[in-house]
């Protein structure tokens, strides 16, 4: 999942009126598709909404994740095996 929020130095939960005014700032880590999509998903109410939603649960998989792999303790619910599909490991070439 692509991290808009950390390429624009923004906080998963901000007003829209701070997205629009980091995606339309100069410098941005985000350029063209990159930038495009963003604007694309961040811009819009209903997209936004399902991103943010999306960004939480992406998060809570991670730490879940991270809390299983350093814990000796016993997997019972086979969660690397339900995540395995997921990348969960934050990605920065977005």
């Amino acid at each position: 999942m692509r991290n808009y929020f950390k390429r624009l130095n923004l906080p998963s939960f901000t007003d829209k009126e701070s997205i629009l005014n980091a995606l339309n700032k100069p410098g941005k880590k985000l350029s063209g598709q990159g930038l495009e999509d963003a604007k694309a998903i961040l811009s819009n109410d209903s997209t936004l909404r399902m991103y943010q939603k999306s960004f939480i649960q992406y998060e809570a998989m991670r730490a879940a994740m991270d809390c299983i792999e350093s814990s000796p303790g016993l997997d019972t619910n086979h969660w690397q095996a339900r995540l395995g599909n997921f990348d969960l490991r934050p990605q920065d070439n977005y």
